[in-house]
């Protein structure tokens, strides 16, 4: 999904608004690839916005409310609305709100780097994570409808954050 919306961004640039098609690897690995992401480029950054992608294809898309283990991150208020503005102007995604109590997502290191912040999450409605974590998370579980909603809404976000 990133390389496609890289690759509608190469088609249909944007007006006002630079954006980095990263991937940092995983927050399971001590979140080393969103740090130094951050660390190199966070400097040269004028108004960042961060989209973060965790585990679509099987469930969702929902947009991510709350994270954390310990100490709770939040999205960013306004680009939770925009989310839902959005939703509810294309039912056609069944997107939702989730949060998760236990875990992060990259939207943490965004939040550490003041860099505002939403998830595209692939939980269910009542905040299970299909496959998460276990041996069943393989390639043929993905549901390209799910797929497609999720990318449908993620790129309406992105016009939408140009547009602002």
């Amino acid at each position: 999904m990133v390389l496609s919306l890289a690759e509608e961004l190469t088609q249909q640039p944007l007006e006002h608004t630079r954006v980095y098609c990263v991937c940092t690897g995983c927050e399971e690995v001590q979140h080393y690839g969103a740090t130094d992401f951050f660390m190199r480029y966070r400097g040269g950054m004028l108004n960042p916005k961060g989209l973060v992608f965790e585990m679509l294809g099987c469930a969702g898309p929902g947009w991510l409310t709350t994270e954390g283990i310990i100490v709770p991150f939040h999205s960013d208020p306004g680009l939770r609305k925009m989310a839902a503005d959005l939703s509810a102007r294309h039912p056609e995604w069944g997107a939702y709100p989730v949060k998760i109590s236990g875990g992060n997502t990259e939207m943490a290191d965004c939040v550490r780097a003041a860099v505002p912040a939403i998830t595209l999450f692939g939980l269910a409605p009542n905040g299970d994570a299909p496959y998460w974590h276990q041996v069943g998370d393989t390639v043929d579980k993905i549901d390209p409808a799910v797929l497609a909603r999720s990318h449908a809404m993620a790129w309406a976000l992105i016009q939408e954050i140009d547009k602002n």
